[in-house]
């Protein structure tokens, strides 16, 4: 896609008010200890699924920092799409681009 940066996370069957996000790609891939749960209520991405619509934030953050590891500070646009098959919100896709470090 192009995006540095990309989360999965999918609505757990069990639990439709929360995202489960266990897939991380680009600068943000790691093996994660646990999953990480988000409220639909909470965020971006939450705001996707309860929507049910591409959210999109410019200029999320406008600190250079000088790790390069990444943060949420040094995010500077992040893009939430809804993943919906029918009337149902399976999850949403989250890339998100990096305020490039010098």
């Amino acid at each position: 896609m192009g995006f540095p940066n990309v989360g999965l996370g999918l609505i757990d069957p069990r639990d439709p008010e929360t995202i489960v996000i266990r897939h991380l790609g680009g600068g943000f891939r790691r093996p994660l200890p646990y999953e990480r749960r988000i409220s639909i209520t909470q965020g971006i991405m939450g705001a996707a699924a309860r929507e049910r619509r591409v959210q999109m934030v410019q200029t999320c953050g406008a600190i250079r920092v000088t790790s390069r590891r990444p943060s949420r500070r040094d995010i500077r646009a992040e893009l939430a799409v809804p993943i919906i098959h029918g009337e149902e919100v399976l999850g949403v896709l989250n890339p998100r681009e990096r305020i490039t470090v010098q």
